[in-house]
């Protein structure tokens, strides 16, 4: 019953964690770092394994998305593409 109430209360966590912008700028930086959408494989096996742990914590992550409150994923997507196009703005604005 226990352990229960803990995944509850850890859910909630996370969905309250989603609903503000920036815990979702977090949550989108942070599956960024994990490389969820970029191939483990490096110049050795080291480099590979070590990649890989990371997008594994990355997926494990996104199904929490998809387990929690997948409605909000699109809305981070979204929020994260419009981020990366001002800063590309702002960067031409500086490089012009």
């Amino acid at each position: 019953m226990e352990q229960e109430q803990h995944r509850r209360q850890r859910c909630e966590d996370f969905k309250q964690l989603m609903t503000t912008p920036y815990g979702r700028r977090f949550i989108s930086e942070l599956l960024d770092e994990c490389r969820v959408f970029s191939a483990s494989y490096g110049h050795d096996d080291r480099t590979t394994n070590f990649n890989e742990g990371r997008r594994h914590i990355g997926l494990k992550l996104l199904s929490s998305i998809n387990d929690i409150c997948p409605e909000l994923y699109g809305l981070m997507v979204d929020e994260r593409n419009d981020l990366l196009s001002q800063l590309n703005e702002q960067k031409e604005d500086t490089d012009g």
